[in-house]
């Protein structure tokens, strides 16, 4: 006797597709991430995972969204993406992209299904299917104190480029600085008498304010560069 079939078959709801007009989806996104002030950064970032997303989607003439389509397309970025391409001054690379890249690409379309459930655009996001790929652990060397001894007598302290990218080392060394804070800085963030810097919120990467404490040294060097620019 065949054994019994079964007479429904299920599919998962976090299996079904889902149909979005992404073109407008995408805009309305981008729009309330302006709205509660994201970083031109993030903002950016943003746009290009899910415009790329958009294209290839596009292309493919399919019309709905499934789990399935968005690991097609993490394969696709894992093995068939030609890395720089979308940067028509840079020379392109080759083919797929490192696993932190495209677990950038799954957080950021995650946040964006997760953004149209909320508005009640799809019931459920097929995104969740998709796990993240596994990373190695990455590591870096440190520079060794006679590394850093030379890099910093590396410029000439008798131009104005050179007294300035000194300035710059001794900042990023004594306070630790990440590199866009250090470029945004005013001469009004600085305490002379305290010997401390403001990175200001709008400036930070965390939004949020922060002093910083520097070396004698350094003060020192950033007031003769001021006097040196006549400012």
């Amino acid at each position: 006797m065949p054994p019994k079939q079964p007479k429904f078959a299920f599919v998962s709801k976090g299996n079904r597709p889902v149909k979005i007009d992404l073109e407008k989806q995408i805009t309305h996104f981008i729009d309330s991430k302006r709205i509660e002030k994201r970083s031109p950064k993030t903002i950016s970032a943003y746009f290009q995972v899910l415009e790329q997303f958009r294209k290839w989607f596009v292309d493919t003439g399919e019309k709905e969204i499934s789990s399935e389509i968005l690991r097609k397309y993490i394969g696709y970025l894992t093995s068939e993406k030609i890395r720089w391409d979308d940067y028509p001054t840079s020379p392109n690379g080759g083919c797929g992209l490192s696993a932190r890249t495209v677990n950038n690409v799954i957080r950021n379309m995650r946040i964006f299904l997760n953004y149209l459930m909320k508005e009640r655009i799809i019931s459920h996001s097929p995104m969740n299917a998709v796990n993240y790929q596994i990373q190695n652990k990455e590591t870096f060397e440190i520079f060794t104190d006679e590394e850093v001894t030379k890099l910093l007598g590396s410029p000439n302290l008798r131009v104005y480029t050179g007294r300035r990218d000194f300035c710059m080392m001794l900042v990023l060394i004594d306070g630790g600085l990440r590199i866009k804070e250090m470029t945004s800085l005013l001469v009004s963030d600085i305490d002379f008498k305290l010997r401390q810097v403001t990175i200001r919120a709008e400036i930070a990467k965390t939004r949020t304010t922060r002093i910083v404490p520097l070396s004698q040294r350094t003060i020192k060097e950033i007031e003769k560069l001021i006097s040196y620019m006549d400012l």
